[in-house]
C-alpha cells in the first residue's frame, strides 16, 4: 500500500488531494497461509487485489473514493481520479495532475502554486 499527496488543478481551481494504491505483491498475499490484515479488510469492502485499486481523496472535506465515476457532477475529480489510476505508479508526493493538460485544452501542464506563489518549500 502506497499514499501520495497531489495537487489536482484545471481551470481557476486547486485541489489537494490523497492517493491511496493497493498494489498486488507491495505487503499483500498470503504469509504462511495466513491473510495479512489489510488484504483481510480491502477484500471484504470489496477490492480486488489481483488488480490496481486507487482510492483518492479530497484532503479538506472528506469526500474520498476508488471509482473515478463517483464524483457526481466534477469533471475536474472524475478526470483526475481517471488519470491518477492510470498513472499512479509515475507519480510522488507533490506533484500537479493538471485536467486541463490531460484533456489537451493547455499545450503544457500548470507549475505548483508552492511553486508559483510561495516558491518551491
Amino acid at each position: 500500500m502506497r499514499t501520495i499527496f497531489l495537487e489536482v488543478r484545471d481551470a481557476a481551481t486547486f485541489i489537494p488531494v490523497f492517493a491511496i494504491g493497493f498494489t498486488p505483491g507491495d505487503g499483500y498475499g498470503s504469509n504462511s497461509g495466513l491473510m495479512y490484515k489489510e488484504e483481510y479488510l480491502a477484500r471484504r469492502c470489496g477490492y480486488s487485489l489481483g488488480e490496481l485499486s486507487v482510492m483518492v481523496g479530497r484532503l479538506a472535506g472528506g469526500q474520498a473514493t476508488a471509482d473515478p465515476y463517483d464524483w457526481k457532477g466534477s469533471r475536474t475529480m472524475t478526470v483526475a481520479h481517471d488519470w491518477i489510476h492510470k498513472h499512479f505508479h509515475e507519480l510522488n508526493s507533490g506533484d500537479v495532475v493538471d485536467v486541463e493538460f490531460i484533456l489537451g485544452l493547455r499545450s503544457e501542464a500548470k507549475v505548483s502554486e508552492r511553486v508559483e506563489f510561495g516558491g518551491d518549500l
